[in-house]
């Protein structure tokens, strides 16, 4: 599958969470391009891989629901960033679809010491990574809210699932 789609701005609101994630919303008519992505296998997870062919940049990503406007996707901050995408532009990106191994272990490295002053911090990892995050791709990095600041992590390394 292969789509071509205007990238829009994310609406969320300032507190959920949603723009620090990679869940991206997609048009109610791509539905029926990529049903056959939730007929996989359990060792693999169903993803998108966003292209910006005039910037050169990819991200993997996955699908947070079919709301978007027809033609468009609403790609949170933390993608564009990555992508290098200004949002207001309204940049043409190319989406596949694709998948990726399940992962078993996240090996993730704070940017700053001041996480490890989070209480709790393996907790509210867990929480974050599983509402906001659908990938983790090696040298990516994540955002994570708590308590009006925001912290960032790298992710150091990721180990796949072994075959059934």
């Amino acid at each position: 599958m292969r789509i071509v789609l205007k990238v829009v701005a994310f609406r969320s609101s300032c507190d959920d969470g949603l723009d620090n994630g990679d869940k991206v919303r997609l048009p109610p008519d791509a539905i029926s391009q990529l049903k056959h992505l939730f007929e996989g296998t359990p060792e693999m997870a169903a993803s998108l891989k966003l292209v910006a062919p005039s910037l050169n940049t990819s991200v993997f990503c996955g699908i947070l629901d079919f709301s978007a406007c027809s033609g468009s996707i609403e790609l949170p901050l933390r993608l564009a960033e990555q992508m290098g995408i200004d949002v207001a532009a309204g940049e043409n990106i190319i989406v596949r679809d694709v998948y990726l191994p399940k992962a078993r272990l996240i090996v993730l490295t704070p940017l700053t010491a001041d996480f490890f002053d989070i209480p709790d911090a393996r907790a509210k990892l867990q929480g974050v990574l599983g509402r906001y995050i659908s990938t983790a791709v090696k040298g990516s990095i994540m955002s994570i809210q708590h308590g009006g600041s925001t912290f960032r992590v790298t992710v150091q390394q990721v180990y796949a699932q072994d075959p059934v």
